[in-house]
Parts: C-alpha cells; structure tokens; sequence
C-alpha cells in the first residue's frame, strides 16, 4: 500500500538533531530532547515544500556554542542533501514521508560525529564547530549520512510498525553491513568534491579499513562494507552517470525488502541474492571477482588477460575520481618455495598472497596449488616488472591450482594470489 505523503515544516535546531513530531514522540531518545539556550536563529530554507529552520546558539561561553558560519553551513546542506537523496538516489517517497514530521538540533551530545535515532538525527556541535580545515565538507557529507539513515527508516515502515521507536534500530532490524555499509556507500555519491574526500568519515576511509582487513566476511562488517557496495553497484547497477553509478541497484533491493515484509539479516541477504539474480549476477561470483579486483587494482590490467572492467574500479578512473589510498592486505613470501602452509577463510572473505619471481635468463614454471576441505574460491595474478599484468588464471575448487609458463621476452616478475570463501568456510 503507497504511503500518502506529507509536506510541512521540518525546524532544526543548530547545536544537530532532527526529532520526530508529537505524534510519535513516546519512546523518544533523551538527546532529542535539545537544551534550553538554543536562542540564535531561525536560519530557514526549503526545498520541495519542506521547509528547514536552523535554531542555535552563538554564545562562546555555552558548552553548546555553533559558529553562526557553519550554522549556515548546515541551513544550506539540508536542501541540498535532501534533493540529492530524493532526486538522484530516487528515494523520494519513503524519505518524504518522514522529514517533514522532523524538527532538529547541534549540540554538545558527548557524542562522535552524528547519530540517527527514530525520533532524530543529532550532529555533534563540539565536532563540527572547531573542526579546522574544508570543515564544511565534513559537515554537509555527515548531513547527507544521517539523511539516509531516515530513507532507511522510511523502508522499514513499510515492513513493521515498531519502526518508530527509538529501540528499532536499522542495524538491528537488518545489519550493519546494511545500515552504515549502504550510508557510508551512498556518502561517495552526492556530489564529486565527496568523491575525492578524505577526512576521518568518508567513504574513501572506509575503503582504507576494508582493504587492511579482507579476512573478515564482509557481511559481518559494518562502514566497510561500503567498498562492497560499490563493486555490485558498479557491476550490476544501471545507472552509469557519476557521481552516482548504480545506486539504482540498493533502491531496488530496498523496494524487495519492503515487498517481502521481512526484517532481519537473512532476508537481507537472500534479498540481495535475488535482485543480483534478476539482473543476470550470481551474489557469489561477484564477490569472488570483487576480492580479485581488490589487488588487480595496483596493477595494471589494460588489455589482454584482464581488460574486463570488473576487475577495476570504475570509481578509481581519473575521470571520475581519485585513487583509493592503501593497498589490500598481503602475506609477501620471499619465495615461491616458502609460499607453504596451512591456513583458514571464512565465506565472503579472503587472503592474499604475494611472491616475487627471479628471472635468470632461463625458462622455467612457475604455480601455486591450494588443497582445501571445500570448494574455494582461487585466482593466480602473474604480473611484469611494469606491473602490467600479462598471465590470469580463475577458479572455483577443491584443490584449485595453476601454473604460468615465464617467458624470456617479458618474464612474470610477481605472483599475486587470492584465496576466497565463496561457498562456505573453509580450511586449506
């Protein structure tokens, strides 16, 4: 049933929260409830018949004390981001239903950054009020975070009614990969200049923390699984314009989600399984190229054997971005020969190994074999002294195993290998 949608007056008080209306405030979280010296103010703005008003306090000598700059700062990042997320990340309807009833605050919480309950969306005024630097960035990045989590809400209403209570979160209603791995994937979205963002809660700190640990399955991460989303986003979404490459493909699961009237983290995944499969993708054959992905993107893989564009970011281009900073995490052998051991992967993770291959002026051999207790996912990446990558080799298996021939024109001078939990646990 399509939710009727209501438009009117949103207010945000300035030192951030946005609280519900009256009409839900039972179960209200204590830090909806903003203090009293919030004097400054109304700075208004609206967009779409919503109307924000921005209420604060300029007093220096006030714990909650907001500079009248950055409470404009944030006047003019509501509309915005409230279009971004309605008009291009196309969750007008759920997200409409709920800002309206919205009224919000900065202050001094004792808090980190933002947090988004189901009576308000609360930013930290001691983060954002002395930040140095492009601190206007930050600020209406994290806006567009919290907004998210309200679309968040606005589907999960669709499925219960609890949904309105500050004890339904979205992390526990589903997962965290769900609510800050999609949240944080939607932060590298809006707009290009977040499309290069580094600071302490951007997307491009997510990746940073994916990469450093890749032995942990991804669905049982929380911000960073964001790189995640991005790989099925950029391979299974639509959408091809940037800064917003396949957010139709998170919009669509959600509609699923709402359909299917379930909560909880297995039909969040068996959702996933099945809006991949109606676009033509196996969840686990993109995630068996997505750790693969993961270290072809330090090479070079133009042309022949890996010209394919899964296995390189398209956000990555120059084109449309920056480099992602940091490299995934390795083992590095000296040696082929010490390349030897035993170990353990658990499904939706990975390790990865790393050997260097002297070259004599002579022919020779050169392979890795992986014997496991159960299929695993495997890949042998063989690379020049250039980086380019020039011998490829895939493979789902038991005792997965490939061997590449050096030669002497333009002999393999790297071996990168990817083990992958693609059909379960395993032990190799």
């Amino acid at each position: 049933m399509k939710k009727q949608q209501h438009r009117g007056l949103a207010t945000i008080s300035v030192a951030a929260m946005l609280c519900m209306a009256p009409f839900i405030a039972a179960n209200t979280h204590a830090q909806c409830t903003p203090p009293g010296d919030l004097t400054d103010g109304p700075l208004n703005s609206s967009t779409n018949g919503v109307n924000f008003s921005v209420i604060y306090t300029s007093d220096t000598n006030s714990p909650h004390y907001f500079p009248t700059t950055r409470a404009r700062w944030f006047r003019d990042a509501l509309p915005e981001m409230h279009e971004r997320i309605s008009d291009v990340l196309n969750a007008g309807d759920p997200y409409s239903n709920l800002l309206p009833s919205y009224t919000g605050n900065i202050y001094d919480y004792n808090d980190s950054w933002a947090s988004a309950y189901a009576n308000c969306f609360v930013m930290e005024a001691d983060v954002f009020g002395p930040m140095g630097g492009d601190a206007q960035t930050p600020l209406r990045k994290v806006t567009g975070h919290e907004m998210y989590h309200t679309v968040q809400r606005g589907f999960l209403c669709q499925i219960t009614s609890s949904c309105r209570n500050d004890g339904t979160s979205i992390g526990g209603s589903f997962a965290k990969w769900v609510s800050e791995g999609q949240a944080r994937f939607h932060d590298d979205r809006y707009h290009p200049d977040f499309d290069t963002a580094t600071f302490g809660s951007s997307f491009e700190s997510s990746v940073a923390i994916t990469l450093g640990a890749p032995e942990g399955s991804v669905f049982d991460k929380s911000y960073d699984t964001a790189l995640f989303w991005n790989y099925l986003a950029e391979q299974a979404g639509y959408g091809r314009i940037e800064p917003h490459v396949g957010v139709d493909l998170v919009r669509d699961w959600w509609d699923a989600m709402a359909a299917g009237g379930t909560s909880g983290a297995a039909a969040a995944f068996d959702t996933l399984e099945d809006v991949l499969a109606g676009r033509g993708f196996s969840l686990r054959e993109l995630f068996h190229d997505y750790t693969i992905c993961n270290v072809t993107r330090e090479l070079d893989v133009s042309g022949a054997p890996l010209s394919e564009p899964k296995y390189r970011y398209l956000d990555e281009q120059p084109v449309n971005g920056a480099a992602y900073s940091g490299a995934v995490r390795k083992q590095n052998h000296a040696t082929i020969a010490s390349a030897n051991g035993s170990a353990s992967v658990v499904d939706f993770a990975a390790d990865y190994y790393r050997v260097p291959v002297s070259f004599n002026n002579e022919c020779k051999v050169v392979g890795l074999q992986v014997e496991a207790d159960d299929n695993a996912g495997f890949a042998l990446i063989g690379s020049d002294a250039g980086g380019k990558v020039i011998s490829f080799s895939k493979q789902v298996d038991r005792n997965p195993a490939r061997t590449f021939l050096v030669s002497t024109n333009n002999p393999i001078a790297q071996l990168d290998a990817v083990v992958s939990g693609v059909d379960g646990d395993i032990n190799y």
